[in-house]
């Protein structure tokens, strides 16, 4: 027989099910805690003792009911989302939640971002323990374990959805570690699992760029070239970059900050028409240019990884260039990225590295035969001249 709390969508289970009562996330979402403990405390005190479980610890605290919450949505790289509340016996709210880390990681830092973690929400880690069933995550090489956290909630006046929330981003922030922010090819595989929201409060780096709109809302010409340029800039830098379309950033105290995701129309095309564009537009060719399309139920953020690319091909030029408003074919640029500026390439630099290729050619030539390469380049330090 399945009893319903006063209409609550709250109902008693079984021993078996290893806790006294669940209930769908849909049904008492905007409840607070405070609210779902008066309605079991109140059931609890209406039973005859001998109907009652027996109370029991956990991390030193006396709970006296568990409340299984389902229907929780989870996470991209996640089979289960799991919350569990528990009432102690002076009315306060336990939960336990399960979140998934990589198993390389040290068990003592983990238990440090835990619980800097549960405290940045004002919660208070009373107890964890590892998970020893082995877990599996699509897309990731690396070995997962799972953890369980028990924590004294803030306060009985939050709702359930927003301590759902907390969990989610304690799930986030433990199974895409700091580490996996520090370079454009973690990121990229971090946005992969399903981590995008992790981005959201960063700030645009040397090789981290957002862009809220398409490409291909400015004319052909210029955003063929602007995309062309944005791509060589981080194929010229050290570590490569990370190029997201359909990210919103605004300048806050100086800094370009990721401030939300804006997703753009799907486009089956896009993607080949950027790569045929950069193709064309940038030599010699980057290596290993990903391109990755996010869908979303709005639209679609595209993600492009240009690698770390070898000293020896840059630096990478773009044939075309904007000029006094006019676009001209015959210019070719070289662009680089410093922090998160674009700096032109003088004259001075891509004359030491002309002079530092042909002394090269000369000394493997076989013959006293000279090569010269000859280029059109604007000064950037002078428009009106060129060398």
């Amino acid at each position: 027989m399945v009893i319903e709390l006063e209409g609550s969508g709250i109902r008693r289970s079984y021993p078996k099910n290893n806790f006294d009562f669940n209930v769908m996330l849909s049904d008492v979402s905007t409840s607070s805690l405070a609210d779902i403990a008066l309605i079991v405390q109140g059931y609890i005190d209406n039973l005859d003792p001998s109907e009652r479980n027996e109370s029991h610890e956990i991390g030193g605290v006396d709970v006296i009911a568990s409340i299984f919450i389902d229907g929780i949505a989870t996470l991209a790289w996640e089979e289960d989302a799991d919350l569990t509340l528990y009432i102690t016996s002076n009315g306060e709210v336990v939960f336990a939640i399960s979140v998934s880390a990589l198993a390389r990681q040290a068990s003592r830092s983990l238990i440090n971002h835990f619980s800097n973690s549960l405290r940045k929400f004002g919660h208070e880690l009373i107890d964890m323990y590892g998970i020893e069933e082995q877990m599996i995550v699509r897309n990731l090489d690396e070995d997962v374990k799972g953890w369980g956290l028990y924590a004294m909630a803030s306060s009985s006046d939050i709702s359930l959805e927003k301590l759902v929330a907390h969990r989610h981003e304690i799930a986030r922030t433990t199974f895409f570690p700091k580490r996996m922010q520090s370079s454009p090819g973690a990121m990229f595989e971090m946005i992969k699992l399903g981590g995008m929201n992790n981005l959201i409060n960063m700030p645009e780096s040397a090789f981290l760029e957002v862009k809220s709109a398409p490409y291909e809302m400015k004319r052909d010409k210029e955003w063929q070239c602007e995309l062309a340029e944005d791509v060589a800039r981080f194929a010229n830098s050290e570590h490569g970059g990370l190029l997201l379309i359909g990210m919103r950033s605004k300048k806050i105290d100086g800094q370009d900050l990721i401030i939300n995701i804006s997703p753009i129309p799907i486009s089956a095309e896009r993607i080949s028409r950027y790569y045929q564009t950069i193709d064309s537009r940038v030599h010699p060719p980057i290596s290993n240019l990903q391109f990755e399309s996010i869908l979303s139920d709005t639209g679609e953020v595209l993600c492009i990884l240009v690698p770390p690319q070898l000293e020896e091909s840059k630096p990478f030029l773009v044939q075309g260039a904007f000029f006094d408003g006019k676009y001209q074919k015959g210019l070719i640029s070289i662009v680089r990225r410093r922090d998160e500026h674009s700096i032109p390439v003088t004259a001075r630099e891509i004359h030491a590295m002309l002079a530092a290729g042909r002394a090269l050619l000369r000394g493997n030539a076989d013959r006293g035969k000279e090569n010269f390469l000859s280029i059109d380049l604007i000064n950037p330090e002078n428009p009106d001249s060129t060398s």
